[in-house]
């Protein structure tokens, strides 16, 4: 399953990001991998989740790289449940051709997987793909 959190900066993706690890990593412990740019929630974010800064893996920067990435992370914790992603943007590029790719791609994998991802997409709903949304099991729309 794959699920959008889209909105313009500062419309508070963030903090619904937040809120939603943190409840699923309660419900779930150790089962929670949140991956971020830099370590922006390292105080918020519950202790029950696995915390990533994408920044300490310098070549994950690409959808390409970034999906070999989950797919490791994957295959070596067999436990893992739901990964939240912070500013997937940020991490892999504002190429919204690309962007699409990669969550048609990444829907497929969750389902052979059984994980849930869980991305910030910081963008109006009308700048990103209709095909992308469709994706989305679950959108939230902020802004």
């Amino acid at each position: 399953m794959v699920n959008l959190i889209v909105g313009p900066k500062g419309c508070g993706k963030t903090k619904k990001f937040i809120e939603l690890t943190n409840n699923a990593a309660n419900a779930n412990p150790n089962c929670v991998v949140c991956i971020e740019k830099g370590s922006v929630s390292m105080f918020s974010v519950s202790y029950l989740a696995r915390l990533i800064d994408i920044d300490e893996f310098p070549k994950v920067n690409s959808y390409d790289g970034f999906f070999a990435y989950l797919s490791g992370l994957i295959s070596g914790n067999y436990d893992i449940r739901e990964i939240f992603i912070d500013s997937i943007l940020r991490i892999c590029g504002r190429d919204m051709a690309e962007f699409t790719r990669f969550v048609v791609e990444l829907k497929e994998f969750a389902r052979t997987h059984n994980v849930t991802f869980t991305l910030t997409v910081s963008s109006k709903k009308e700048n990103v793909p209709a095909e992308a949304l469709a994706v989305a099991n679950e959108l939230v729309v902020l802004g």
